[in-house]
C-alpha cells in the first residue's frame, strides 16, 4: 500500500487548468495528486542563424524545480530524459536536433 492509500494499479487524480498564467502565449497547471506542474509556452520569431532560410523552426524546453519541491533531493536528469522522449513524437522533424 502506498502512503496515499492508492492501490498499485490506481492512478493519481489528474486535473488540467488551461490559461493558468496571464503573460505566456499558452499555459496550463497540471496536477497529478499532490504533484503540481506549471507548463508555459512562448512564441518568438527568432531562430538560430544556421536555420535561416530553411523553412524550419526551433523548439526549446526549459524546466526548473523550486527548492523543497520534493521530500528528497532528486536529480533533474529524469525530467530532462522525459522532455527528450516526448519532443520527437510531437515534432518529428526535431528528433535529430540537439536539446
Amino acid at each position: 500500500m502506498r502512503p496515499s492509500a492508492r492501490q498499485a494499479d490506481e492512478l493519481r487524480p489528474i486535473t488540467i487548468t488551461r490559461q493558468y498564467t496571464k503573460h505566456a502565449e499558452g499555459s496550463v497547471l497540471v496536477c497529478f495528486g499532490d504533484t503540481q506542474v506549471i507548463c508555459t509556452a512562448s512564441v518568438e520569431e527568432q531562430i538560430p542563424r544556421f536555420l535561416k532560410g530553411t523553412g524550419q523552426g526551433w523548439i526549446t524546453a526549459e524546466y526548473g524545480m523550486l527548492p523543497r519541491s520534493t521530500t528528497a533531493a532528486r536529480s533533474e536528469r529524469p525530467i530532462r530524459r522525459c522532455i527528450s522522449r516526448v519532443r520527437p513524437p510531437c515534432f518529428p522533424r526535431a528528433a535529430s536536433l540537439p536539446m
